[in-house]
């Protein structure tokens, strides 16, 4: 019997507890309004906002460099020279003292010694010449041959014994064997040496060779 009337309880347990439940709700119906009005909602469009342009950057200008600065030479005025006031003193000179016995005499002054005089030098008493007995330059046969003339005129070195040293051809005759017929025969002459202080000296000796077909 007791089994059975546990569920019975039980059932009966609900049954007031929802019954509880329900007056509770019901009594308090007339507070809560179970249909509230409505709110009115606002709807507010907000325009996309639209992206900041890029700004243009500004580029710094490169700064000007400064001017070197000039300096200039501070220019000193020279100083005014000085004015020194020169004062004239009088010294007075002492009488010398005269001479006693006892001082040396006074040495005896010495004739300067005249230098030597070059030799005085005469001009050539006598120039150099060449004998009449010197035989003549031979006219050459291929000159004749071709009818070559003229005249040679050397420079003849006369040594001091006489003889011929250097001999030059100082104008040419315009033919080569000419000139040399004519310096061939005159290295062999003997001159008459020029003389200076009556001593032999060596002289240039300057001679007119001529060459004629007709002689």
């Amino acid at each position: 019997m007791t089994s059975q009337r546990a569920p019975l309880v039980l059932i009966a347990t609900v049954l007031l507890h929802v019954g509880a439940i329900l007056f509770l709700t019901l009594s308090h119906a007339d507070r809560i309004d179970l249909h509230p009005d409505p709110k009115p909602v606002f709807v507010r469009i907000v325009p996309t906002p639209t992206p900041p342009r890029p700004q243009p950057v500004a580029v710094a200008a490169p700064a000007a460099k400064p001017a070197p600065a000039i300096v200039r030479p501070t220019i000193r005025p020279s100083p005014a020279p000085r004015v020194v006031a020169s004062a004239s003193v009088d010294v007075p000179v002492r009488a010398p003292e005269p001479a006693t016995a006892s001082a040396p005499p006074a040495p005896e002054p010495v004739a300067p010694v005249p230098a030597p005089q070059p030799p005085v030098k005469t001009a050539v008493s006598l120039s150099a010449s060449y004998a009449a007995a010197n035989r003549k330059p031979v006219y050459p046969a291929m000159s004749r041959r071709y009818e070559e003339q003229g005249t040679v005129v050397l420079r003849v070195l006369v040594n001091p014994d006489g003889s011929a040293g250097a001999v030059q051809i100082k104008t040419s005759s315009g033919y080569p064997l000419l000139d040399a017929a004519a310096r061939d025969a005159v290295q062999s002459w003997r001159f008459q040496p020029a003389t200076m202080d009556g001593k032999a000296v060596a002289e240039w000796y300057q001679i007119p060779i001529p060459f004629r077909l007709q002689e």
